[in-house]
């Protein structure tokens, strides 16, 4: 895991990063963790543009710093007019990008797995190991479960990125090793030619939108007539049929009324802790609580008693009950929004306010700050040290190009002037 920030104002934008790698085993359990990863890269040599890293540090097995260094190589000294022509470019980019047959095919197998693993969390009992007595309920089941997860994924297609032709293309060169593995896992359920099909379907479906959280893309900085900067976030999961996998998460843009935003990625709670005066864990806690106390339970208990004391009939009950909710329902929306403005105006407002006007040397120590604020948490508490290392702190103008204040190095850069000097090469 990771803590990243970007800070941007009308002058600059700030990137930070920390270096912690954390290796986990199949079972997804954290096995080791690194501080020696790269996330934070500049897009461009010239241009004023970077990009951040955060999640999967490789795309179907490339290492993400090969395809960014890659692409800033094609990329050489050539810009864009926006920022939104350089992120298109660089997907296109990556549309193109040739990979092993073998890592298309790992990805397909990973949702293979993943909709068959769905289909037992569903059914809530083992698909291989069952009793012959049970055979006719399992099956049965089966077919309910995965007309429902069907159904489910065909309303979904309108998200894949690939048309029908495409997605027709796809089944048809893994339908083979797609039913084979189907076979092998469902072999004690004896799945029907229907159930299978639909399976195929889901999966190719599956495929074909990508999972959530694979990737985080997080591209900034200023186009050649863009007088101020900007951020895309980006959810990429793969690249199939010469297309890439990916979502759209998140746009923000410096503007005339908007002068400037703090904007944290992957883990951020601890930020946002600081950022709004209290922690979203926590925020969510008192939400629940209030709903199921004072929406749910509250209500209920008040009419026990007026029900008694003023001798209500049933139809009576159910009006004064509704009414009780909706009080409240009142008592509780107007209590948040009453926090929500003392968030807003104790806590957001006074430091995005600041962030204004601070100097490019200022947002590079504040973002670094809040990446460290991170990891000190981290060092202090029973938690896995997700986030450490030396932190990344790279500065963007429209004027200077990135610039990096804070920079590791795996090599001493007093024995290899050579790196520097073939920079712009």
């Amino acid at each position: 895991m990771t803590t990243e920030i970007a800070i941007m104002n009308k002058s600059a934008i700030a990137l930070a990063a920390d270096s912690a790698a954390t290796i986990s085993s199949p079972d997804q359990k954290p096995k080791k963790t690194y501080n020696t990863a790269n996330k934070v890269f500049a897009l461009s040599k010239f241009a004023p543009v970077g990009i951040m890293i955060y999640g999967n540090s490789e795309l179907m097995g490339v290492p993400w710093e090969t395809i960014v260094k890659c692409y800033r190589k094609k990329l050489n000294e050539d810009s864009f007019d926006t920022l939104k022509e350089y992120c298109n470019d660089f997907f296109e980019f990556l549309d193109n990008l040739e990979l092993p047959a073998e890592a298309e095919e790992k990805y397909i197998n990973s949702q293979i797995f993943g909709i068959l693993h769905f289909l037992q969390d569903k059914l809530k009992c083992n698909l291989i190991k069952q009793k012959d007595e049970d055979k006719e309920r399992i099956k049965k089941n089966l077919d309910n479960v995965v007309d429902n997860v069907h159904e489910e994924f065909i309303k979904m297609s309108k998200d894949s990125i690939l048309n029908e032709k495409e997605r027709e293309e796809l089944k048809a060169e893994f339908s083979k090793r797609i039913k084979d593995v189907i076979k092998v896992i469902l072999k004690a359920n004896n799945p029907s030619d229907e159930v299978i099909n639909k399976l195929l379907d889901s999966i190719i479906i599956a495929a074909s939108i990508g999972p959530m959280g694979v990737s985080g893309v997080v591209i900034t900085g200023f186009g050649d007539k863009d007088i101020f900067p900007s951020c895309y976030e980006y959810d990429v999961a793969a690249i199939l049929k010469s297309k890439t996998i990916k979502k759209e998460l998140s746009v923000n843009k410096i503007s005339i009324d908007n002068s400037a935003t703090i904007l944290p990625f992957a883990q951020s709670d601890d930020v946002h802790s600081f950022l709004q005066g209290i922690n979203p864990q926590l925020h969510r806690f008192l939400v629940d609580i209030f709903e199921e106390h004072i929406n749910g339970a509250l209500p209920k208990t008040l009419l026990k008693h007026l029900g008694s004391l003023l001798q209500l009939k049933e139809e009576e009950e159910e009006q004064q009950l509704e009414q009780l909710e909706e009080i409240c329902k009142g008592v509780t929306n107007t209590m948040f929004k009453k926090l929500a403005d003392a968030r807003q105006k104790n806590y957001i407002t006074p430091i995005v306010d600041a962030t204004c006007f601070l100097s490019k040397s200022e947002l590079a120590n504040m973002a670094e700050t809040l990446v460290n604020m991170v990891s000190f948490r981290k060092q202090v508490t029973m938690e896995a040290e997700t986030v450490g290392g030396p932190i990344d702190v790279l500065v963007i103008t429209k004027g200077d190009g990135p610039v990096w204040i804070k920079r590791k190095h795996y090599f001493s850069p007093e024995l290899n002037h050579h790196f520097f000097s073939n920079y712009h090469k």
